[in-house]
Protein backbone atom coordinates (compact mmCIF):
# COMPACT_ATOMS: atom_id res chain seq x y z
CA UNK A 1 0.00 0.00 0.00
CA UNK A 2 1.68 3.49 -1.01
CA UNK A 3 1.28 6.57 1.37
CA UNK A 4 1.58 10.17 0.47
CA UNK A 5 5.11 11.25 1.43
CA UNK A 6 5.80 14.73 3.47
CA UNK A 7 9.57 15.97 3.13
CA UNK A 8 10.05 19.25 5.87
CA UNK A 9 13.78 20.24 7.52
CA UNK A 10 14.26 18.06 10.10
CA UNK A 11 14.16 18.92 13.88
CA UNK A 12 16.70 17.89 16.48
CA UNK A 13 13.96 15.34 18.07
CA UNK A 14 14.29 13.52 14.50
CA UNK A 15 17.49 12.37 15.30
CA UNK A 16 17.09 8.61 16.62
CA UNK A 17 14.58 8.28 13.88
CA UNK A 18 17.07 9.32 10.87
CA UNK A 19 20.17 7.27 13.10
CA UNK A 20 17.49 4.14 12.68
CA UNK A 21 16.62 4.54 9.07
CA UNK A 22 20.65 5.03 8.01
CA UNK A 23 21.34 1.52 10.63
CA UNK A 24 18.40 -0.32 9.01
CA UNK A 25 19.36 1.15 5.32
CA UNK A 26 22.63 0.18 5.87
CA UNK A 27 22.24 -3.46 7.13
CA UNK A 28 19.68 -4.05 4.26
CA UNK A 29 21.91 -2.60 1.45
CA UNK A 30 25.37 -3.34 2.40
CA UNK A 31 25.28 -7.21 3.21
CA UNK A 32 26.85 -8.41 0.51
CA UNK A 33 29.97 -6.53 0.90
CA UNK A 34 30.21 -5.57 4.22
CA UNK A 35 31.27 -8.15 7.11
CA UNK A 36 28.59 -9.50 9.89
CA UNK A 37 30.51 -7.47 12.74
CA UNK A 38 30.59 -4.25 10.24
CA UNK A 39 26.61 -4.62 9.71
CA UNK A 40 26.30 -5.05 13.35
CA UNK A 41 28.47 -2.15 14.76
CA UNK A 42 26.83 0.56 11.98
CA UNK A 43 25.84 4.07 13.50
CA UNK A 44 24.98 6.88 11.97
CA UNK A 45 28.54 9.43 12.02
CA UNK A 46 28.47 11.94 14.33
CA UNK A 47 29.24 15.27 12.04
CA UNK A 48 25.42 13.53 10.94
CA UNK A 49 23.74 14.49 14.39
CA UNK A 50 25.52 17.47 14.42
CA UNK A 51 24.24 18.42 10.88
CA UNK A 52 20.72 17.87 12.48
CA UNK A 53 21.05 19.36 15.53
CA UNK A 54 23.05 22.83 13.67
CA UNK A 55 20.52 22.45 10.46
CA UNK A 56 20.21 25.79 8.70
CA UNK A 57 18.76 27.12 5.78
CA UNK A 58 22.31 27.07 4.48
CA UNK A 59 22.75 23.37 6.25
CA UNK A 60 19.65 21.84 5.03
CA UNK A 61 18.68 18.52 6.66
CA UNK A 62 15.06 17.34 5.10
CA UNK A 63 13.35 14.31 6.19
CA UNK A 64 10.39 12.12 4.20
CA UNK A 65 7.81 11.28 6.80
CA UNK A 66 4.96 8.22 5.81
CA UNK A 67 1.85 8.43 7.87
CA UNK A 68 3.72 11.08 10.62
CA UNK A 69 7.01 8.79 10.67
CA UNK A 70 10.36 9.46 9.60
CA UNK A 71 11.30 6.90 6.89
CA UNK A 72 14.36 8.84 4.78
CA UNK A 73 16.33 11.60 5.18
CA UNK A 74 19.20 13.75 2.83
CA UNK A 75 21.67 15.99 4.24
CA UNK A 76 23.38 18.72 2.01
CA UNK A 77 26.23 21.07 2.78
CA UNK A 78 28.92 23.36 0.42
CA UNK A 79 31.21 20.77 -1.15
CA UNK A 80 34.69 20.36 0.48
CA UNK A 81 36.39 18.69 -2.65
CA UNK A 82 39.90 20.42 -2.97
CA UNK A 83 38.83 20.74 -7.22
CA UNK A 84 35.45 21.66 -6.09
CA UNK A 85 34.17 24.26 -8.25
CA UNK A 86 32.57 27.33 -6.46
CA UNK A 87 28.57 26.82 -5.53
CA UNK A 88 29.29 22.73 -5.45
CA UNK A 89 26.93 21.53 -2.95
CA UNK A 90 27.81 17.69 -1.38
CA UNK A 91 24.79 15.32 -0.97
CA UNK A 92 26.82 13.97 2.68
CA UNK A 93 23.62 11.35 2.92
CA UNK A 94 20.59 9.96 1.40
CA UNK A 95 18.98 7.48 3.08
CA UNK A 96 15.56 5.27 3.00
CA UNK A 97 14.29 2.97 5.39
CA UNK A 98 13.98 -0.49 3.40
CA UNK A 99 10.67 -0.98 4.28
CA UNK A 100 9.45 2.06 1.97
CA UNK A 101 12.09 1.24 -0.78
CA UNK A 102 9.98 1.24 -4.06
CA UNK A 103 7.25 3.09 -2.64
CA UNK A 104 8.67 6.45 -3.66
CA UNK A 105 9.67 8.01 -0.56
CA UNK A 106 12.94 8.52 -2.19
CA UNK A 107 12.23 9.71 -5.41
CA UNK A 108 9.81 12.52 -3.64
CA UNK A 109 13.00 13.19 -1.18
CA UNK A 110 15.66 13.46 -3.94
CA UNK A 111 13.37 16.20 -5.83
CA UNK A 112 13.11 18.60 -2.72
CA UNK A 113 16.78 17.60 -2.06
CA UNK A 114 17.91 19.31 -5.24
CA UNK A 115 15.02 21.72 -5.14
CA UNK A 116 16.87 23.07 -1.79
CA UNK A 117 20.39 22.57 -4.02
CA UNK A 118 19.06 25.35 -6.49
CA UNK A 119 17.45 27.54 -3.56
CA UNK A 120 21.12 27.46 -2.43
CA UNK A 121 22.22 28.52 -5.69
CA UNK A 122 24.66 24.99 -6.54
CA UNK A 123 25.75 25.02 -10.00
CA UNK A 124 25.95 21.43 -9.42
CA UNK A 125 25.53 18.72 -6.74
CA UNK A 126 27.81 15.52 -6.14
CA UNK A 127 27.87 12.68 -3.76
CA UNK A 128 29.60 9.77 -2.89
CA UNK A 129 28.48 5.56 -2.95
CA UNK A 130 29.94 2.45 -2.78
CA UNK A 131 30.83 0.98 -6.05
CA UNK A 132 29.51 -2.11 -4.97
CA UNK A 133 25.87 -0.29 -3.97
CA UNK A 134 24.06 -0.64 -7.01
CA UNK A 135 20.69 -0.51 -5.80
CA UNK A 136 21.35 3.48 -4.66
CA UNK A 137 23.55 3.90 -8.19
CA UNK A 138 20.62 2.68 -10.29
CA UNK A 139 18.26 5.27 -8.30
CA UNK A 140 20.78 7.83 -8.45
CA UNK A 141 21.67 7.46 -12.09
CA UNK A 142 17.62 7.64 -12.71
CA UNK A 143 17.26 10.83 -10.76
CA UNK A 144 19.52 12.49 -13.45
CA UNK A 145 23.14 12.15 -11.37
CA UNK A 146 26.23 10.74 -13.86
CA UNK A 147 29.08 8.56 -12.72
CA UNK A 148 32.01 11.09 -12.67
CA UNK A 149 35.17 8.58 -13.21
CA UNK A 150 36.55 9.60 -9.80
CA UNK A 151 37.13 6.98 -6.75
CA UNK A 152 38.75 6.49 -3.64
CA UNK A 153 39.23 4.50 -1.27
CA UNK A 154 38.20 4.22 2.67
CA UNK A 155 38.16 2.16 5.48
CA UNK A 156 34.88 1.55 7.57
CA UNK A 157 34.45 -0.83 10.33
CA UNK A 158 37.45 -2.45 9.78
CA UNK A 159 36.22 -2.76 5.89
CA UNK A 160 37.55 -1.52 2.69
CA UNK A 161 35.38 0.35 0.78
CA UNK A 162 35.82 1.57 -3.02
CA UNK A 163 33.60 4.77 -3.55
CA UNK A 164 32.66 6.48 -6.92
CA UNK A 165 31.59 9.90 -7.35
CA UNK A 166 28.18 11.07 -8.96
CA UNK A 167 27.80 14.44 -10.01
CA UNK A 168 24.14 16.30 -11.23
CA UNK A 169 24.41 19.85 -12.73
CA UNK A 170 21.68 21.91 -11.63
Amino acid sequence: MRHAHHVRPARADDWRAIALCFQRAGTAAWSSFLPPEALRALDAPDRWQTAVYRASPSNPVLVVESEGQVIGFSILHSSEDDDALPLTGELDAFYTHPQFWGQGAGKVLMEHTLKKAKELKFTRMTLWTEERNQRPRRFYQLAGWRYEGKSREREYKGAALQEVRYLIEM
